[in-house]
């Protein structure tokens, strides 16, 4: 099976359709989403209209979470709460809410193939996994083959072998049978590791093969778009820096 990975796609309609563009020359069979369509953009409706026609497998993330529970609006900071403040006016008594109030906070997708947001330990904390030792206690502290998640809005890609949690660099793997990953295919709405192109991922799980691609999108469209609205002006300069 051959799934398209995405994650983070954050109201962003210009980054969604330029990943599905690509992904379609790439190939796929199945779509699997990694939470947070919304939050941050311009175009909350327009995305959760299309990942709804085409996800197959999907969890909720923190922002998705923030629009159904306003409980959850006082971890987040001004800017990104000003965001969300508009996005639950937007959506407010419409079809959209129940797409999120029904995404999972886990799932698994094959055995031993597990999706989350930010972890399969703990995934209602929201926590992040960046580092080396984030990921050995995510290693230790739950059962998994592969973990896909989103929430660093980094292509990040952590082998457990040996006991340890060794991170590995580049675009292209071979996930060897005798060992685990936690895998993370980066942002399509707002990438963060100073790449501004659009990011998601290809896991073929009968070559057990998985590949993190870029592609450039129209930011300056959804820029335009976010400062129509009258969000805050660094969610639109970000997108151009990747940030």
């Amino acid at each position: 099976m051959r799934y398209l990975v995405v994650a983070d796609i954050h109201s962003n309609i210009e980054a969604f359709e330029a990943v599905l563009e690509k992904a379609k020359n790439t190939g796929y069979d199945k779509v699997i989403f990694l939470g947070d369509v919304v939050g941050y953009g311009a175009n909350p409706e327009e995305c959760i209209l299309m990942l709804k026609n085409k996800m197959d497998f999907g969890v909720i993330g923190n922002h998705d979470r923030a629009i159904i529970d306003e409980n959850e609006l006082s971890f987040f900071n001004e800017i990104a709460r000003e965001a969300l403040l508009w996005t639950r006016e937007r959506l407010a008594g419409t079809m959209y809410l129940n797409f999120l109030k029904e995404l999972p906070y886990t799932r698994e997708i094959e055995p031993g193939i597990v999706i989350t947001h930010s972890s399969v330990s703990a995934p209602e904390y929201w926590d992040y996994i960046l580092t080396p030792y984030e990921a050995q206690l995510e290693f230790e502290n739950a059962d998994f083959k592969i973990m896909l998640y989103g929430h660093t809005h980094v292509p990040i890609v952590f082998e457990y072998t040996g006991g340890k949690a060794i991170p590995l660099m580049g675009s292209s793997f071979y996930l060897e049978e005798s060992k685990r990953y936690i895998l993370n295919p980066g942002s399509v709405g707002q990438p963060r590791d100073g790449d501004n192109r659009a990011a998601f991922a290809i896991l073929d799980t009968e070559k057990r093969v998985y590949e993190v691609y870029r592609v450039h999108y129209r930011f300056d469209e959804q820029q335009r778009k976010i400062k129509e609205a009258g969000l805050p002006l660094m969610l639109a300069t970000r997108l151009e820096i990747g940030r």
